[in-house]
């Protein structure tokens, strides 16, 4: 402890304009703080580096949490709008179903047309 208090107390007055360092460091010392220092000085440089390529920046989508156009239609709607109107071929053009697909529903489900 005392070598340490030495070799502090020499360092500040090396750097507050004193006289140069006059107590050397063993070498085994410095060696041994070097050897404990390595692991943090190598995760600095990791840390330190660049990457080669940035990490995507996640954006905001208001329509995320919407389903997407692609999905499974909502049916009630489907069906309100192909008893109101009577028209598979708008039906399916306004809500993107092939038109065999709403025949086949309608049939098997009992829709008035």
């Amino acid at each position: 402890m005392d070598l340490i208090r030495e070799i502090v107390d020499a360092r500040i007055a090396e750097l507050a304009g004193g006289a140069p360092l006059i107590t050397p460091i063993p070498a085994d010392v410095e060696a041994l703080v070097m050897e404990r220092l390595k692991p943090i000085l190598r995760r600095l440089a990791t840390l330190e580096q660049t990457p080669e390529e940035a990490a995507p920046v996640p954006r905001f989508d208001p329509l995320a949490d919407l389903p997407a156009l692609t999905t499974e239609p909502d049916w009630a709607l489907v069906k309100r709008h192909f008893c109101r109107y009577g028209s598979p071929e708008a039906t399916a053009a306004k809500y993107g179903i092939g038109i065999r697909e709403l025949k086949a529903r309608a049939k098997r489900e009992g829709w008035a047309s």
